[in-house]
């Protein structure tokens, strides 16, 4: 399992969204409703808010972006941006270099 496929699990397990996404370091116990926090639960919580760490900045700045723009050229070139600067096609190559070379 990924760490993108750990932090997608805490999201949706919590119903994670709007200002809880990024509103601060998230602490709700990844095993449920309960008092103690396994060591598991300690690993996936930790992976869940690097992750979050890592992405919230460049979405709240793209998505700042959005609001500001006056027109949808703007927005296009705040998508383009955002993606230029999180390296999708380099992201994407590699992908589909992975698939080809698995034959998946």
């Amino acid at each position: 399992m990924s760490i993108y496929d750990i932090f997608e699990d805490y999201v949706y397990t919590w119903n994670i969204n709007g200002s809880k996404f990024h509103g601060g370091k998230w602490t709700m116990n990844p095993d449920g409703y309960s008092a103690k926090m396994t060591k598991r639960g300690e690993k996936i919580l930790v992976t869940a808010n690097a992750v979050r760490e890592s992405i919230v900045p460049p979405l709240s700045l793209y998505f700042a972006r959005l609001d500001a723009a006056k027109s949808v050229k703007e927005m296009c070139g705040a998508t383009v941006d955002f993606l230029k600067s999180s390296n999708i096609t380099e992201k994407v190559r590699l992908g589909c270099k992975k698939h080809l070379e698995s034959g998946s």
